[in-house]
């Protein structure tokens, strides 16, 4: 999931980072792929939030 995002866009931990703007990268259409494995992966709303959002946390900074 972490190579989805290229390394020079790292997200600075003061940006306003939300489970909807988490959701919003998911539904964007290079991501199609990646949206249908995590949804196999957790398939409540919830679980992927939780996902994404610790997806992000783990981003090197």
């Amino acid at each position: 999931m972490l190579e989805t995002f290229p390394k020079e866009k790292k997200v600075p931990k003061h940006s306003k980072l939300t489970p909807d703007s988490c959701q919003q990268e998911l539904k964007s259409p290079n991501l199609q792929s990646k949206k249908g494995d995590i949804s196999k992966t957790f398939p409540k709303k919830e679980g992927r939030k939780k996902f994404q959002l610790k997806t992000y946390e783990n981003l090197p900074i």
